[in-house]
């Protein structure tokens, strides 16, 4: 039986095989060997100093890290703060801040106002599952179907031993809040 023991990566300069086994260049060395084209291949090459310092090979290899263009990848990177650590911010965050603040203020009113039009619109049901005007349905307001639902509380009251042997720890995740 087979067992893989271990793995690795390896980034390979091999310039000579695109002139040696290439297919365009194998057959435009057949057809015409003193061509242009042949003649512009190998000073096109980079060298094994370019191959290594070309940033995703350097990815590759672990010399370096791409930049993090999406708070996914900042996630990843930083899945956690480091506790005490503060960074002086930029006008233009500041600007994004305030603007962001701002915003929050105004859908909060929004909210407000949306929930006074439900209420008012949800008093006009009594029991009825949908209102009309001119014949026309504008809302419904019906009751889910029942369901079950284990109760996960009740369960590890009544049964602690055994409701130890399945908790795992649920690592915490960043949360962004406005100050």
């Amino acid at each position: 039986m087979s067992v893989i023991r271990g793995v690795g990566y390896i980034l390979a300069h091999a310039p000579d095989m695109v002139l040696s086994c290439g297919t365009t260049q194998t057959t435009e060395r057949i057809l015409n060997p003193d061509s242009e084209y042949l003649k512009a291949v190998s000073p096109a090459l980079r060298s094994y100093e370019d191959v290594v310092a070309y940033m995703p090979n350097q990815v590759y290899i672990g010399g370096a890290e791409p930049e993090a263009i999406s708070v996914d990848d900042i996630v990843k990177k930083y899945a956690r703060h480091t506790d005490g650590k503060i960074i002086e911010t930029t006008e233009e965050i500041l600007a994004a801040y305030t603007e962001l603040k701002e915003l929050k203020e105004e859908i909060k009113a929004l909210e407000i106002r949306k929930d006074a039009l439900e209420e008012t619109i949800k008093m006009a049901f009594g029991d009825a599952e949908a209102i009309s005007y001119g014949g026309k349905t504008l809302a419904t307001w019906k009751a889910a179907k029942d369901s079950e639902k284990f109760d996960s509380k009740a369960f590890c009251s009544a049964n602690p031993d055994v409701s130890m042997k399945y908790m795992v720890v649920v690592p915490g995740t960043r949360r962004f809040l406005i100050k």
